[in-house]
């Protein structure tokens, strides 16, 4: 008897021998079976994530799958230009300084003909009405009844000049003046950095005194000079920066934008409104310490400003 026989034997015995039998033919079932599941799996399940067409004709990617439920709205934007409000950001530009006023005044003024703090014309606003702050002439029997569009070189006995003026604002917003009362302190009796004189003789320009303090830059004429400028003349169509040395006001843009010859009822009418002056104003003046203010005499009769420099001696 062999040694598989004995064993065979003594399995028996023991009552061994079926369960050896089961285990033989389990460890030689299972991988076997174990195998064929999985090459049937991998034969019949694609990869994940890929679609797989069962047509071998038609390609296994579909691009349909990958395409958005429904088609995108709204215009399309070129990449290479800047969104509008970028763009709109870009185009505005600020004057800066503690009481400076950003981009609206100086393009109001520009709308108006000049192109910034003197460096340009600005012309008379057509229909636009004076804005909140500005005068206007009291009612009565001194109201003008005519306003030519031009000056003239000489009142009649009915006329008076009246100045219209354009000046940016705190709020960064342009007032417009429109008469602007003689002697009126600019830009507010707060900071007042000049006072308006009136119109010179002629009718073509308008002077200002210059207060202590005050910064002028522009195209306006100074009288002794620029160094020392007491006198300020500017003509209709040129724009002046005004600001104060100690930057309580910074870069304010002011124009004359029209000088014209109103016409009143009477010629009593006509004496009231050139007599017409600003009691701050007036103040001011009688207290300031300026020397150029004796070379410029207004005359009530004329309603005109004279420059005693062009007064001939042997002329009287």
């Amino acid at each position: 008897m062999s040694m598989v026989t004995a064993f065979v034997a003594e399995l028996r015995e023991r009552r061994l021998l079926p369960l050896v039998i089961v285990l033989i033919v389990g460890i030689v079932a299972v991988p076997m079976v174990l195998a064929k599941s999985a090459a049937t799996t991998s034969a019949s399940a694609p990869p994940s994530g890929v679609p797989v067409s069962s047509n071998p004709t038609k390609p296994s990617v579909s691009l349909a799958s990958t395409a958005p439920a429904t088609p995108p709205y709204g215009l399309g934007r070129d990449p290479f230009t800047p969104p509008l409000s970028t763009a709109a950001h870009a185009s505005a530009s600020t004057l800066g300084g503690a009481s400076s006023f950003p981009a609206t005044p100086a393009k109001a003024i520009s709308s108006l003909g000049g192109g910034g703090a003197g460096t340009g014309p600005i012309t008379p606003p057509s229909t636009t009405p004076p804005t909140t702050g500005a005068t206007t002439p009291t009612t009565g029997p001194t109201d003008p009844v005519d306003e030519p569009s031009t000056t003239t070189r000489g009142l009649s006995s009915t006329q008076a000049y009246r100045v219209t003026l354009a000046i940016t604002n705190s709020g960064g917003g342009l007032d417009t003046i429109s008469p602007l009362e003689r002697l009126s302190v600019l830009p507010s009796q707060r900071h007042p950095l000049l006072v308006e004189l009136g119109v010179l003789d002629g009718g073509h320009r308008v002077l200002f005194a210059v207060q202590s303090g005050a910064v002028v830059r522009g195209p306006g004429k100074c009288t002794p000079g620029p160094i020392n400028c007491q006198i300020l003349s500017l003509a209709p169509a040129q724009t002046e920066t005004l600001a104060s040395a100690n930057g309580a006001v910074s870069h304010v843009l002011l124009a004359v934008t029209a000088v014209t010859a109103a016409h009143y009822r009477s010629p009593a009418a006509a004496k009231r409104a050139r007599r017409m002056a600003s009691a701050v104003g007036r103040k001011l003046i009688r207290a300031s310490p300026l020397n150029a203010l004796s070379l410029f005499q207004y005359d009530p009769a004329r309603g005109t400003v004279f420059d005693l420099r062009n007064l001939g001696v042997g002329g009287r």
